[in-house]
């Protein structure tokens, strides 16, 4: 091989070496916004759940209150 053509060879490696490197960096930053989207995800399903829980409590305390006063009043 002539220095030229070693050299165009090796030049091509590295493309194929530089083009593997970006499609890594971008299967990264793919896996790392999926990530942070199932994590904002699972925060407003959590925050979600929460405020089903404390309105159900507060419902469950008004009634508890209702039944209380009304036993009271007519006894």
């Amino acid at each position: 091989m002539t220095d030229i053509s070693h050299w165009l060879f090796s030049l091509q490696g590295l493309c194929k070496f530089a083009n593997m490197f970006t499609v890594s960096q971008t299967s990264r930053a793919w896996f790392i916004d999926r990530a942070r989207q199932a994590r904002e995800e699972r925060l407003v399903q959590k925050e979600r759940e929460r405020a089903a829980v404390e309105i159900q409590a507060r419902v469950r305390s008004f009634l508890c209150r209702r039944r209380l006063q009304r036993e009271i009043r007519y006894k």
